[in-house]
């Protein structure tokens, strides 16, 4: 830990190296800040996953178990019982690719595509409500596929920070101004050790 407080904690300012306005006070405020995001970000990912996968989980035990609202729906789509035991299959593999590490782009990729497909037939050709469902299947289907897609965009917010916008958070325009300033100060900093 470069700091000893929690993330989450407020700065002491008897921690602080020198007086308010200095450059070094900047980046201090500079570094606290985007530990807060990154640590914000980071549960906020983690709580979509797990959403997701429970919701995929969900699903798959309906289809497994032969509920009434998933065998009307592929008996509508003529593909009972095949199509549900795959649709099964393939949610519980999406759903355990959703909470593995090295897996987690191809579980969003696949829950999201798949989810989409879901939602389309929904709209068309079952309709929202099945074999009095109550809209059951396609709420699952919904908020699978929102997870699935917020995953998906914070994957991409992690691993290409300059070409995928990112949204703050905690950064008020004092806070923006204070990290542009920083950044001019390191800009000339190594500016000065390059003349040397």
């Amino acid at each position: 830990m470069l700091f000893p407080f929690s993330v989450f904690s407020a700065p002491d300012s008897s921690l602080l190296p020198c007086v308010h306005n200095c450059s070094v006070h900047n980046s201090f405020i500079l570094h606290y800040i985007s530990t807060v995001e990154h640590s914000l970000w980071l549960y906020l990912r983690i709580g979509f996953q797990a959403v997701g996968a429970l919701c995929l989980a969900i699903a798959a035990f309906l289809k497994l178990s032969g509920h009434p609202a998933t065998i009307a729906i592929f008996s509508q789509m003529h593909v009972e019982p095949f199509g549900r035991y795959s649709s099964a299959l393939t949610d519980i593999t999406v759903a355990v690719f959703l909470i593995m590490p090295g897996f987690i782009w191809a579980g969003a990729i696949m829950g999201l595509s798949i989810l989409l497909g879901a939602l389309f037939f929904h709209g068309t050709l079952l309709g929202l409500q099945v074999q009095s469902d109550h809209g059951m299947m396609f709420r699952l289907a919904l908020s699978a596929s929102i997870c699935c897609a917020a995953v998906l965009y914070l994957q991409l917010v992690a691993v290409f920070p300059k070409a995928v916008p990112a949204p703050t958070l905690l950064q008020s325009n004092k806070t923006k101004k204070v990290m542009r300033r920083h950044r001019l100060i390191r800009k000339a900093s190594a500016n000065k050790r390059l003349r040397k």
